[in-house]
């Protein structure tokens, strides 16, 4: 992986665990509050800070100096979230006289594991949780204290909730600028699968749709649960080109009969380049005779037009097949009927346009 992109992962993870270290110098800043005022012994704040100092020293040591990144989780969410579970249940036991302090504190580190853990593991983590702190103050029921006698106990009480909620407004903002980064980048994904579709999906010398395009369309339209009760496909062919027609004479006749199918379309009409010289049409709510005089003035008018001006020789000749699509049908079987209609049209006997199905040429 790119150095800069591996600094940049080493630089984020580095700040979170510097500011869950400042959390924890906070903690340490609350529990200095409750050694002053006589509320804990020295013997458990020197311990659970060691404690906290140790563990905060292993986490950062393990980030900057990159050894993390050999672990599954190189950001050790999930370490540094269990630790800090840990960390609170050990001074809930060495201090259970503040028991309300670890109790509040235990929701943070849980918090943070709602935005890391799958649904499973964060059930998992909080019953695990829930019975070790159950189990602890039962056993320290004669030193667990919730009453609240003195106005000290008040304003230490205050201090520890205000910091707590201080603690979810930032795990709120974590989530925020998580909704948001992912937004951006739905927009983006979106943003660039409509470009590549449209790349995937346009033919490049007409700017219509390709064949792949059309055949998604034509799956769209012919969906059972789209209320349509008939369509029609069509497919018109160029004449064949031979080897010595020159490219840019080629380019020009199927650009001039693009032009053409486009103006003798409606909008809810669908016309791709299906092949090299043949067109496809999808024609939705027509009736068979106003699909057949669409067609038949554009093949006449793909014919009569002056091929001189587009120094096209010999002039173009266009062969037309049709089929209907009824409500339960397969497309596709309609769509190869189509190109059967268009091979009887080819061979001369139906004046260029063939309608599947239909005992004579088109007239």
């Amino acid at each position: 992986m790119n150095k800069s992109i591996l600094d940049s992962r080493r630089q984020r993870r580095t700040r979170s665990t510097l500011i869950a270290s400042a959390d924890y110098a906070l903690n340490i800043a609350i529990l200095g509050a409750f050694f002053f005022f006589a509320k804990v012994e020295l013997p458990a704040v020197i311990v659970i800070v060691s404690l906290t100092v140790l563990i905060n020293i292993i986490f950062l040591s393990l980030i900057i100096s990159g050894k993390s990144e050999s672990y599954s989780d190189p950001s050790l969410t999930t370490l540094q979230i269990s630790a800090g579970c840990i960390a609170n249940l050990v001074s809930l036991a060495l201090a259970p006289q503040i028991a309300y302090v670890f109790a509040i504190n235990l929701f943070i580190p849980l918090a943070y594991g709602s935005l890391h853990f799958k649904r499973e593991g964060f059930i998992l983590a909080w019953v695990l949780v829930s019975i070790s702190f159950g189990t602890i103050i039962h056993f320290s029921e004669n030193s667990v204290q919730f009453a609240i006698n003195s106005a000290t106990d008040k304003y230490l009480f205050a201090l520890v909730v205000s910091t707590a909620l201080g603690r979810f407004l930032i795990i709120n903002a974590e989530v925020a600028n998580i909704r948001r980064q992912l937004r951006d980048k739905n927009r983006a994904l979106k943003k660039a699968f409509g470009l590549l579709r449209e790349v995937t999906e346009k033919d490049e010398l007409t700017g219509m749709a390709n064949r792949q395009a059309f055949t998604n369309i034509l799956q769209e339209s012919c969906n059972p649960l789209v209320e349509k009760n008939s369509l029609y496909i069509a497919i018109i062919e160029i004449g064949a080109f031979t080897k010595t027609d020159v490219k840019t004479m080629r380019e020009k006749s199927i650009r001039a009969v693009s032009d053409i199918l486009s103006c003798r379309l409606r909008r809810s009409d669908t016309i791709a380049r299906f092949s090299e010289n043949q067109f496809a049409l999808l024609l939705p709510e027509s009736p068979k005779h106003a699909v057949i005089r669409v067609l038949e003035r554009a093949r006449l008018e793909i014919e009569d037009i002056n091929w001189d001006y587009y120094n096209v020789k010999p002039p173009v000749t266009t062969s037309i097949g049709l089929a209907e699509w009824l409500q339960g049908d397969n497309p596709f079987e309609t769509l190869a009927q189509c190109e059967t209609a268009l091979n009887t049209a080819k061979q001369g006997k139906s004046k260029g346009f063939y309608f599947y199905g239909s005992e004579t040429a088109v007239a």
